[in-house]
């Protein structure tokens, strides 16, 4: 852990007491519209795998349609409630949630 020289107290106490006292403008582009987007789509492919090699076809049997999960709506879904967490995780960290 970093220390401010000559004051004795942790590297990253002044960005939590800068945060706290002044107005602070962050770029949140990458983190949220990129990856934390991203990230939903990710998990939801990784919990539907199976489902999504053919039109028709999955472990519920050799019949069964998947349309459901290969439906752009589904897993677009899915990123935006992932980019809203996100989004609602870095309001708190910014003590910005619940203000008015």
């Amino acid at each position: 852990m970093l220390s401010v020289p000559g004051l004795g107290i942790p590297g990253w106490l002044p960005s939590v007491i800068l945060i706290l006292s002044a107005p602070v403008r962050l770029s949140f582009d990458f983190h949220l519209t990129e990856w934390a987007y991203w990230a939903g789509i990710k998990d939801f492919y990784k919990s539907k795998e199976a489902y999504l090699q053919s039109q028709i076809g999955n472990p519920d049997g050799e019949d069964k349609p998947n349309k459901k999960n290969y439906d752009p709506r589904v897993w677009i879904r899915k990123a935006e409630q992932s980019f809203v967490k996100r989004l609602a995780e870095a309001f708190e960290d910014l003590n910005c949630s619940n203000v008015n």
